[in-house]
């Protein structure tokens, strides 16, 4: 994928790591899922990880578009299989950020059974949020797009997806392409002089 919108990029200085600059506000996350997904030439909002942004809330101003690849059905079911079976610890863990102030009390004031206790409650709790959601499964759309346009679809449903490229693909395969430093920015900037929104 290529991403763009950081507002301190302008100008930037060539050794200036970028991907972290705001306008001060997030987006709150809009999932149409499966309806809109990482295909190839889907038009997304960059966001802060889960960790510090446990609602999934967009960059006001970030963004990036997908070039991803075309994969086999093999890596597909691969992948249906591995969100299937994280789904326990994914659960777990948004249960843990919430218990936060707790956790770090208990770590604190040494309490080793409050954490183990605890642990085995969030762990229960998780197992039991999980047995009532349905296994995850790439729907025939998607399957199908995946294994002949591509795309990239570690992230569906976890970033908003927002529009599509439906001209001028070709330019973001170049782009793609470039030379990049260390901090995958490219050796030269690239400006975004144009562009045509449709509703």
């Amino acid at each position: 994928m290529i991403q763009a919108g950081d507002p301190e990029s302008k100008n930037a200085p060539k050794d200036k790591m970028l991907g972290s600059g705001d306008v001060g506000y997030t987006i709150p996350a809009e999932f149409v899922y499966p309806k809109y997904f990482h295909k190839k030439g889907a038009l997304s909002a960059a966001r802060m990880g889960d960790n510090v942004n446990p609602e999934k809330e967009s960059s006001g101003c970030q963004f990036y578009i997908v070039t991803g690849k075309v994969y086999d059905g093999t890596s597909l079911f691969e992948m249906e299989e591995q969100k299937n079976q994280g789904k326990v610890e994914n659960i777990f863990n948004q249960l843990a950020q919430k218990r936060m102030k707790e956790i770090y009390k208990m770590r604190k004031d040494g309490d080793e059974e409050g954490l183990y206790n605890l642990q085995e409650e969030l762990i229960n709790q998780a197992e039991k949020e999980a047995a009532g959601l349905p296994d995850f499964q790439f729907t025939p759309e998607q399957f199908t797009t995946y294994t002949t346009v591509g795309g990239t679809p570690h992230p569906d449903g976890e970033y908003t997806v927002f529009g599509e490229v439906i001209e001028g693909i070709e330019v973001v395969d170049e782009i793609q392409q470039v030379k990049t430093n260390r901090a995958d920015r490219p050796e030269e900037d690239i400006r975004i002089l144009k562009m045509t929104l449709q509703k």
